[in-house]
């Protein structure tokens, strides 16, 4: 896949085994991000706890789609608040 980067600006092509993967213990989150080959820039691109564990297994289960959108909703609000805590710890 070509990406752009947002701060350099550099194009480049983006391959499944350049997306690394890192646990942090202290937080007991899994993070998988990918790096500009220029600029370093990091890109996350999932957060996984416990709670999206959970809501995960629930969103499995649901068979109302309105249910499921909202399950679907909450899990992206609270990765992305996720990723704002992380990021400084890659």
């Amino acid at each position: 896949m070509n990406i752009k980067c947002d701060k350099c600006e550099q194009e480049f092509l983006l391959e499944r085994k350049d997306i690394k993967h890192k646990t942090l213990d202290e937080l007991m989150i899994n993070v998988s991000y990918f790096e500009c080959n220029n600029c370093k820039q990091k890109y996350i691109t999932e957060c996984v706890d416990q709670y999206i564990l959970k809501e995960q297994r629930r969103y499995k289960k649901l068979s109302d789609s309105k249910k499921k959108l909202n399950c679907l909703n909450n899990m992206k609000t609270y990765s992305d608040r996720l990723k704002f805590k992380v990021i400084d710890l890659l």
